[in-house]
Parts: structure tokens; C-alpha cells; sequence
């Protein structure tokens, strides 16, 4: 979840300039984010299609 939310309002915050785009902007909002957050994202990803291979029903967290 950080790592999305840190992207999402770094990208949010910016404004485009001359020719500037959606992916240079997500781009940029990418650079600063920490590693160990696009880590937590990608464990999840995985714990979660575990789940789905197994029948299992999946709960999302509010």
C-alpha cells in the first residue's frame, strides 16, 4: 500500500510542464520511493495469487 500511495500523490502534486507527460510523471514519482516498498508490493502480489490457487477467498483490507 505505501508504495502506490507514495507514487499516487507524488504524481498528483506535480503539474505537467511543456512536454511532460503521464508516464514521465509517474516516472519521476517512482524515483524516491524505497526499494523495500515496491518489495512489500510485490510479496503481497505473490502471498495473493497463492491464496487464489488454493480456492481460498480473499479479504480486502480497508
Amino acid at each position: 500500500k505505501s508504495f502506490w500511495t507514495t507514487v499516487k500523490n507524488k504524481a498528483k502534486r506535480s503539474q505537467f510542464e511543456g512536454t511532460g507527460n503521464l508516464v514521465t510523471r509517474i516516472t519521476e514519482a517512482c524515483s524516491p520511493v524505497p526499494p523495500t516498498y515496491l518489495q512489500a508490493i510485490v510479496q503481497h502480489s505473490v502471498d495473493i495469487f497463492k491464496r487464489c490457487l488454493n480456492g481460498e477467498p480473499i479479504q480486502q483490507s480497508i
